[in-house]
């Protein structure tokens, strides 16, 4: 009975899964077919054209891209390759690279390091590890107002590092929250944001192949943290 009920939560979550990838596949297709037949049409204006046909051809691109890496990263028998890596210098050039976009959005990414030794190592595959970080800041950016500031926190107990991605957004319905690291699942305050709809759902996996976990919750009053966890050991 527990082996026909994992089967069937499998084939449930693999039609989930197909249906919104055909949908989130239709659409940029559809578009592409549309703006060729206005270059044919309009060869005057060919050149905006073709500008529209590379972005939705990038979109495609990223989208089978992020399959790909969920594939992988789904495939229970698939480890990712670790090495150790030290967390403090690790976080320092991630926030350093997020800067550029942040200044662009006329917004500021704050690293705050308490009480961490700066030799703190862990095992990890830093390009994935890498991507799953990125990922949330960069969420953090595109759902922060202009002006505000994203804070990253790292910090310790006993067992774990921990690192807290907090930012000045609406947050999520409560109702949604439990959701949100399901792919292609897009919560009501991401309806007019660009995306796939796999980032988190990308984070999320990255997180268990390094034994650690991400925990989203709202803040007060308003803005959404981010926290991973992840083992000393």
């Amino acid at each position: 009975d527990k082996m026909a009920e994992k089967l069937e939560k499998l084939v449930a979550k693999e039609r989930h899964l197909l249906h919104h990838v055909s949908h989130e596949m239709r659409s940029p297709l559809a578009r592409m077919q549309a703006i060729v037949g206005l270059i044919q049409s309009q060869p005057q204006k060919q050149e905006q054209y073709l500008q529209r046909l590379e972005s939705e051809l990038v979109r495609m691109d990223t989208l089978v891209g992020e399959l790909l890496t969920l594939s992988r990263l789904e495939t229970a028998n698939v480890k990712l390759e670790k090495e150790p890596l030290k967390l403090v210098p690790f976080m320092r050039n991630l926030v350093e690279d997020s800067q550029t976009l942040a200044e662009k959005n006329g917004q500021i990414v704050d690293l705050v390091i308490e009480k961490m030794p700066e030799d703190a190592e862990i095992l990890a595959n830093e390009s994935y590890l890498y991507r799953a970080f990125d990922n949330v800041i960069r969420n953090a950016m595109n759902y922060s107002p202009e002006g505000s500031t994203i804070s990253v926190n790292i910090k310790q107990d006993s067992k774990h590092w921990l690192i807290d991605v907090t930012d000045n957004g609406p947050g999520v319905d409560e109702m949604q929250l439990p959701h949100i690291f399901t792919a292609f699942y897009r919560a009501d305050s991401s309806a007019s944001k660009p995306g796939t709809g796999l980032g988190l759902a990308l984070t999320q996996h990255i997180m268990e192949q390094h034994c650690g976990k991400i925990i989203a919750e709202n803040v007060k009053p308003n803005g959404l943290r981010m926290h991973f966890v992840l083992p000393k050991k």
